[in-house]
């Protein structure tokens, strides 16, 4: 039996070796790419819509009223269509200052998420403590939002100190809101 071999180096395949039997005129094909069957190209990457993130990071003071007006302390834009999911995560940083004199002090503080402008998730927060210094505290949320409408849609958080009891101020400082939206199936 005779044959004809003929050698091709494909960069993305490997080698291949192309065997012609002269005596039943068939064609066999044969390649290697690293012990493994030929393989097709494969694509690259996603081809569909990809995750889009808003976020907005600060640390600069910002002095939440005693009195308890609403404050927006984080805002994030970010353009989804209807029925999407957006996934907004946030932390901050709560800095409480009270009277030095007292051995105990309460407090009452509301975190709203707004979209648009309309609340879509609140966390209240009430503390009892007896400690006479100051006190800082770490405020973690996670929501998942369903958009009702295309466009952009902004979200905002919102802090509110309600009732106070030996209390000089509030603030923040380290602060991030992050805002995921994910595209439909």
């Amino acid at each position: 039996m005779k044959f004809a071999i003929s050698i091709w180096v494909f960069p993305y395949f490997g080698v291949c070796f192309v065997f012609i039997q002269k005596q039943k005129r068939q064609l066999m094909m044969s390649c290697l790419y690293h012990n493994i069957a030929w393989r097709r190209p494969t694509p690259t990457g996603a081809t569909g819509s990809q995750p889009t993130v808003a976020f907005q990071n600060a640390v600069d003071q910002v002095v939440i009223p005693l009195d308890g007006t609403p404050t927006s302390v984080l805002t994030a834009t970010i353009t989804a269509v209807a029925t999407q999911l957006v996934k907004i995560d946030t932390t901050i940083q709560l800095n409480i200052t009270l009277n030095p004199l007292t051995p105990d002090f309460s407090l009452v503080l509301s975190l709203d998420f707004e979209r648009n402008g309309i609340i879509i998730s609140t966390e209240t927060l009430e503390l009892n403590l007896f400690y006479s210094a100051g006190q800082s505290i770490i405020i973690p949320h996670t929501f998942v939002d369903q958009v009702p409408a295309s466009g952009i849609t902004v979200y905002n958080a919102v802090l509110t100190v309600g009732n106070t009891n030996n209390v000089t101020q509030v603030d923040i400082t380290n602060r991030a809101l992050n805002a995921t939206s994910f595209p439909l199936p």
